[in-house]
């Protein structure tokens, strides 16, 4: 089912799709969800130098895809968890810049990436 409304949600919508079939939307949103954050991995591996760095380091440190995509979604919750609360927006250079005061690791690998592409 949740398969058939994915196939449909853009031509229907999820709610009238739902409405005929036995499954809740809320059911048909998490599948959403789940979808929207298996895709945004690769998104911010691509976008964002730190995530690239991360997720790196995990697969360095022998963690296969699916453990570094974990950790990667787990560090991207605590910033959206973090920007929730304070209300502002996410701003990857005030990451950076936070990463840089407290001399994360991540920022030694950021570099290393950084002199590797210039190269």
């Amino acid at each position: 089912m949740v398969s058939f409304i994915d196939q449909h949600r853009a031509e229907y919508g999820v709610e009238p799709i739902c409405e005929q079939l036995p499954i809740s939307p809320a059911l048909s949103l998490l599948r959403l969800n789940e979808n929207c954050l298996r895709e945004s991995r690769g998104d911010s591996v691509k976008h964002s130098a730190w995530a690239k760095a991360h997720y790196a380091s995990q697969r360095a440190k022998g963690k296969d895809h699916a453990a570094a995509v974990r950790s990667l979604a787990f560090k991207w919750i605590r910033i959206i968890w973090k920007c929730w609360q304070t209300n502002t927006p996410y701003d990857e250079a005030i990451y950076l810049a936070c990463l840089k005061k407290r001399n994360s690791p991540l920022m030694k690998l950021i570099e290393a990436q950084t002199a590797a592409a210039q190269a």
